[in-house]
C-alpha cells in the first residue's frame, strides 16, 4: 500500500493530473530520459575515478575507500602530468560541444549519440592497456571530444520534446544523475578493488576501465533501438502515428524545419540578444574567479577554502534552470538554440 501511495505521489508531482499528455510524457521519459540519465551517470562515474586518482598521487597518499590511481611503478606519471591529463580532457570536451550540436541538426540523434558513446566506451577500454602517460593524455583528449555530445546535446533534445512546464524537471533529473555518479564512484571503486584486483593478472585500476566499458554497452543498445530523434522526424516504433503528431504540435513556437548553416545564419545568431546580452554570465564568471582566487591563496585558512569550494558549487546549483530557460526564448530558431545550448557550456568550461 505504501509503495502504491509513493508511486501515485511521484506521478502526480512529475506528470500532474491525468490528461491527454500525461501518458505520452511518461512514454517520452522512458525513451529519452532513461537513456540520457544512464549516459550522464556513467560519464561522471569515470571522471570521478580519474580526479580521485590524481588527487591521491599528488598528495602522496594511499587510497582508502577509493581505488583508482596510477602509481609511478605502473605508468611512471610524474609531477604535473596528472594535471595535463585533466586539462587535455577538458580541452577536448570544450572544443567538441559546438560542432557536436551542429552535427545533431544533420545526423540522426539516435545515431550520433550512440556512435559517440560507443567511441567513448572504446577509448575508455583502451586506457586499461596504456603503458605511459602520453597514451593516457591522448585517450583522455579523445574521450573529451566524444563525451562533449552528451550534456549540451541532450538539452537540445529536451527543448524539442518537452513543454516549458516539463523541461525544468527533466533538466534537474538529468543534472542529479551526474551528482549521483559522483557520490557512488568511490563505493564502486572500493568494491572492485577488493574483489577484482589481481584477477587475470590485471590491476584494480585496469578492471575499472573494463567494467566501465561493459556497463556502457547495454546503454548504447538501449539508445540505438529506443531513442526517438526529434519529434518531426522520429521513426520510433513505440510511438503511434497519433502520438507522433501530438509530440510535434504540443511544443509552442517550435520551428521544425531543417537547420541551415551559412554566413547569414551565423550573423543572425551571433547578433541575437540571447548571445549578446550576458549580464548573468558575467556574474557567474566573477563568482568562479573569486572562489578560484581563494583556493589558490596560501594565506586563506581551511575554513576559507571550504567556503570557496561551497561558493563555486552554488554557481552550478541552478544549472538545470539555466538550460531549461535557454530553450524557451530560442524555440523559434533551431540554429540559435543549437548554438546557445552549446556555447553556454563551452564558455563555462
Amino acid at each position: 500500500m505504501g509503495i502504491l501511495l509513493i508511486t501515485a505521489l511521484f506521478r502526480r508531482v512529475f506528470y500532474g493530473k491525468d490528461n491527454e499528455d500525461a501518458k505520452l510524457v511518461q512514454k517520452i521519459d522512458l525513451l529519452i530520459m532513461t537513456y540520457a540519465c544512464l549516459t550522464q551517470f556513467i560519464n561522471i562515474l569515470v571522471e570521478c575515478k580519474l580526479h580521485t586518482q590524481t588527487t591521491q598521487v599528488i598528495e602522496k597518499s594511499e587510497p582508502k575507500n577509493l581505488l583508482f590511481h596510477y602509481r609511478d611503478k605502473d605508468l611512471y606519471f610524474k609531477g604535473l602530468q596528472y594535471n595535463y591529463v585533466n586539462t587535455l580532457f577538458l580541452v577536448g570536451y570544450t572544443i567538441g560541444q559546438v560542432p557536436s550540436n551542429i552535427a545533431l541538426t544533420y545526423i540522426s540523434p539516435r545515431i550520433w549519440f550512440t556512435g559517440m558513446q560507443f567511441l567513448w566506451a572504446i577509448l575508455c577500454l583502451a586506457q586499461h592497456a596504456a603503458k605511459n602517460p602520453q597514451t593516457v593524455m591522448g585517450l583522455r583528449f579523445a574521450m573529451g571530444m566524444a563525451e562533449s555530445s552528451t550534456f549540451v546535446g541532450m538539452h537540445l533534445i529536451f527543448g524539442s520534446w518537452y513543454t516549458p512546464a516539463e523541461i525544468g524537471k527533466c533538466a534537474a533529473l538529468f543534472t542529479c544523475c551526474a551528482q549521483i555518479g559522483s557520490i557512488l564512484s568511490g563505493f564502486i571503486q572500493a568494491g572492485l578493488y577488493e574483489h577484482m584486483n589481481g584477477t587475470a593478472g590485471l590491476k584494480g585500476w585496469q578492471w575499472l576501465y573494463i567494467v566501465d566499458f561493459l556497463v556502457t554497452l547495454p546503454v548504447i543498445v538501449y539508445g540505438w533501438f529506443l531513442f526517438p530523434n526529434f519529434p518531426h522526424n522520429t521513426t520510433c516504433r513505440y510511438l503511434n502515428t497519433e502520438e507522433k503528431s501530438r509530440c510535434v504540435v504540443r511544443i509552442p513556437n517550435e520551428r521544425i524545419t531543417k537547420a541551415v548553416w551559412n554566413f547569414a545564419t551565423l550573423k543572425r545568431v551571433f547578433s541575437s540578444w540571447q548571445i549578446t546580452k550576458i549580464p548573468a554570465s558575467v556574474a557567474i564568471g566573477a563568482t568562479f574567479i573569486i572562489s578560484g582566487a581563494l583556493c589558490l591563496s596560501s594565506s586563506v585558512p581551511f575554513g576559507g577554502k571550504l567556503f570557496a569550494f561551497y561558493l563555486c558549487g552554488t554557481t552550478l546549483a541552478p544549472q538545470s534552470l539555466w538550460y531549461s530557460w535557454a530553450n524557451d526564448p530560442t524555440r523559434h530558431d533551431v540554429e540559435l538554440r543549437t548554438l546557445v545550448n552549446s556555447l553556454m557550456n563551452t564558455i563555462m568550461n
